[in-house]
């Protein structure tokens, strides 16, 4: 896998990957707040653009490819910067999670009729496990 770093001196593009598929990510140090300058460089956003396209360019000198830039935290104006840079929105991904409770009266790991197999092969009880991990196995 490839690594290419693009930088203005303070913020800076990191693109890894390959001839196919290249992901995009960007740090921008003292943003400031948004939409108001942090000095003579411009806005985050504007900051943001130049170097998205500056990713694009370095890219398109190393043979071409796709580039592809996850946002995290996203609200109605996330896409703004890299559409302006040329990106397209492709698709949205949420990440969905559920908290489960332990059950009431039962110590962590110790369900009934259940025995964990450990990472090491073996089960709690030291007999051989088939599976690494911690995998719940039927007694």
């Amino acid at each position: 896998m490839d690594s290419l770093t693009v930088s203005d001196g303070t913020d800076v593009v990191t693109l890894t990957g390959g001839p196919e598929r290249w992901l995009v990510e960007l740090r921008i140090d003292d943003v400031g707040e948004p939409g108001e300058p942090s000095d003579e460089r411009g806005t985050p956003a504007e900051r943001g653009r130049r170097l998205l396209e500056a990713a694009t360019h370095a890219v398109g000198l190393e043979g071409g490819g796709r580039l592809e830039y996850w946002i995290e935290r996203v609200d109605d104006r996330s896409d703004e910067v890299p559409t302006r840079a040329g990106f397209v929105p492709w698709r949205d991904l949420m990440r969905l999670r559920r908290e489960l409770p332990a059950l009431p009266g039962v110590p962590r790991g110790q369900q009934p009729g259940l025995r964990l197999a450990s990472r090491a092969g073996r089960d709690d009880a030291g007999r051989p496990g088939r599976q690494a991990g911690r995998t719940v196995v039927r007694p």
